[in-house]
């Protein structure tokens, strides 16, 4: 496990980089609790320590009770090699450490700006990714409009000879999902990527579409990686990759639709 930033909600300043061993210390002096919000660098959304099970056993280990039992001696005659007194120090204190973390030392001044790099990339996941899937499920009901009707009505041979039309359905209930803010879904957003990026490459190749296939690849590469990064300059870069090529299937959707409407 690397460094790992911290934070109390979804809306809370972004803290750290922390080592574990710093992480423990913050939470013995009552700056972490179960519902802390961890994330770092290798991953791709923010964990609830409570849900975080190898994080939680880390920084709030069970107690282990010890005892000591010695026949013919009692209690007041066993002598103890540590006394509370003889207890080393810190070599550095909690409001120490917070402040070399939050930039407020000569030596970890940087790291205020690395934060707010951080804190801005994972503010702008979710409103980029929920657009992009709006995009993308409107490229994919738009043309099967006629079909989700009829399948609202109860009508299914539609939907058998044109099932992306329920593709587009799902990606409505993503970007749902990502606007109310459920990290658990990035996985399913990987795996819509990957899949999308791979038919619509293969579909747009086989008509002749160049210019539909790069926008294809634009809009499955954009998806993947903003739910990956929590660099804010791949972040924006990727955002508007993603956004442009998904902003172009839906245009083309949109006019291919209103073609057959008039």
């Amino acid at each position: 496990m690397g460094d790992f930033y911290i934070r109390q909600s979804a809306e809370g300043e972004t803290r750290g980089p922390f080592d574990e061993d710093q992480l423990v210390s913050l939470a013995d002096a009552g700056q972490i609790t179960l519902d802390t919000e961890v994330a770092d660098e290798s991953k791709s959304q923010w964990v609830a320590v409570k849900d975080f099970p190898e994080m939680k056993a880390m920084v709030f280990p069970e107690q282990k009770k010890l005892g000591l039992k010695k026949e013919g001696k009692k209690e007041e005659d066993i002598k103890y090699i540590n006394k509370p007194e003889d207890a080393a120090k810190p070599a550095i204190t909690v409001e120490q450490m917070l402040a070399a973390a939050e930039g407020h030392t000569d030596d970890t001044r940087h790291l205020k700006d690395i934060q707010k790099e951080i804190g801005r990339a994972a503010g702008l996941s979710m409103p980029v990714l929920t657009a992009m899937m709006v995009l993308s499920g409107l490229a994919n009901s738009l043309p099967r409009y006629q079909v989700l009707m009829d399948l609202f009505q109860g009508k299914l041979q539609g939907i058998i000879q044109e099932p992306f039309a329920l593709v587009g359905l799902f990606d409505f209930l993503l970007a749902l999902g990502l606007f109310l803010n459920i990290f658990s879904l990035f996985p399913v957003v990987r795996f819509r990527a990957m899949l999308g990026l791979g038919y619509f490459l293969f579909f747009y190749w086989s008509l002749g579409d160049p210019v539909s296939m790069a926008a294809a690849v634009a809009a499955g590469l954009g998806l993947f990686v903003c739910t990956m990064t929590l660099n804010l300059k791949v972040m924006v870069t990727f955002a508007l990759v993603g956004v442009g090529g998904m902003g172009y299937l839906a245009w083309m959707a949109w006019t291919a639709f209103s073609n057959a409407a008039g």
